[in-house]
């Protein structure tokens, strides 16, 4: 019989990202539940900030595998909230 491993987890080297984590959680699921525009709009915004702080942590460690995990998975939700709200631009 095969083991299920828990959901991983970024273990914050300066207790950061756990706060901005749930954060973003709610917005992504906000965002994804939203019917209109202005509603998305304004999740995708409150997601890009969120993600934005944690790529602008001060206190991130090069070497530490977390930060570089944290960085990533960041930066891929702040272009994501990125082209979300360039899309609705467009098609104003």
């Amino acid at each position: 019989m095969t083991q299920v491993a828990g959901a991983a987890r970024i273990v914050c080297p300066v207790g950061v990202f756990a706060a901005r984590e749930q954060e973003i959680r709610t917005f992504t699921a906000g965002l994804n539940h939203a019917a209109s525009r202005p509603e998305k709009v304004a999740f995708a915004a409150r997601l890009e900030a969120a993600a934005e702080e944690l790529l602008a942590c001060k206190d991130r460690r090069a070497d530490d595998l977390n930060c570089g995990l944290c960085q990533d998975f960041s930066r891929l939700r702040a272009n994501t909230a990125a082209l979300i709200l360039r899309a609705t631009r467009l098609a104003c």
